[in-house]
């Protein structure tokens, strides 16, 4: 696998980004232990390459043919590979080559002075590096002019953002407001005008893949 990553890497890029399932202990019909070999040989690759990612694919669905997923199958196969995808682009977006090198942007790394790992920071859709309070997706809160007031809040590249208000909190009562916005690494401002007849109003920043 290493040899068709770096064929690849040749024609299209030294640093491209590269997401694999493992092999399924469902696909029997590949036969044993060669089920075991391959799963070995992709988790080593994976480990190695900081540009590479894989997953478990055992819940996904499998066909009859003891080979080839089902439809339902794939569907999930599909969602997981982008989710991986989505991680690295994450990465790769916000640190620099040399930073990634030495193993700056892999899940499990904490960014100095802060307190969340880097897949945590992807789930919350902060920024990756930065002051510990960019690990949590905490808008801050000014009053603007008249019945408005302006919302800041950290965000990260490769993310959308959006402020949904809600009357009570309750599931499902959340509605969209504002504009959606593109993550920058940065700071990004919008103004809200609550309706004139909102006697309560909460609201939430909510991160979201493109």
């Amino acid at each position: 696998m290493n040899d068709f990553i770096n064929v690849i890497r040749t024609d299209y890029g030294a640093n491209l980004p590269f997401v694999f399932g493992q092999l399924s202990d469902l696909q029997t019909d590949v036969g044993l232990p060669a089920i075991n070999q391959v799963q070995a040989d992709q988790a080593a690759v994976a480990a190695g390459d900081v540009r590479a990612r894989t997953f478990n694919t055992d819940s996904f669905e499998m066909g009859p043919d003891d080979l080839h997923f089902t439809a339902n199958g794939y569907w999930p196969l599909g969602l997981a590979m982008g989710d991986e995808m989505a991680y690295l682009l994450y990465v790769m977006g916000q640190l620099s080559e040399t930073q990634i090198d030495n193993g700056e942007g892999e899940p499990g790394y904490i960014q100095p002075g802060g307190t969340r790992t880097n897949e945590e920071k992807f789930i919350l859709g902060s920024p990756i590096a930065g002051a510990p309070s960019t690990d949590f997706l905490t808008p801050d809160i000014q009053p603007a002019t008249g019945n408005s007031f302006q919302i800041d809040f950290s965000t990260a590249s490769g993310r959308e953002y959006m402020i949904e208000a809600s009357p009570t909190m309750a599931p499902g009562s959340w509605v969209e407001v504002g504009s959606v916005v593109q993550g920058i690494n940065g700071i990004v401002s919008q103004t809200i005008t609550p309706d004139a007849e909102d006697t309560q109003v909460f609201y939430r920043v909510r991160s979201v893949l493109p």
